[in-house]
């Protein structure tokens, strides 16, 4: 089994997302690489009348740039990072006690 950190992004500053996957699979790891790329541009697609504003003729043309400049970064990582970064998170453990 290999793990993997893919990180997809769009083509301005912040506007990112990670997960993991486990596969020996490559056409599995290329179906999940190509869903987080998606559901990332999805997520920060701007407003596309606006498009004057950022230097296009066209909502078409501005649209047609930012889809083609979204991709994905894929690292493999150990199963010990994976575990590490896959595990639940409960929400008393983001609660700190206050000291007394």
């Amino acid at each position: 089994m290999k793990y993997y950190r893919v990180t997809a992004y769009t083509p301005y500053c912040g506007e990112h997302m990670t997960d993991h996957i486990a596969t020996d699979d490559e056409e599995e790891l290329k179906e999940f690489v190509q869903c987080i790329i998606d559901d990332n541009a999805a997520e920060w697609e701007p407003c596309w009348v606006d498009y004057a504003e950022e230097g296009y003729d066209s909502a078409e043309e501005w649209q047609e740039d930012y889809y083609a400049s979204c991709g994905a970064t894929v690292e493999e990582i150990t199963e010990a990072e994976y575990k590490e970064e896959t595990k639940p998170v409960w929400p008393f453990e983001l609660v700190r006690k206050e000291e007394v």
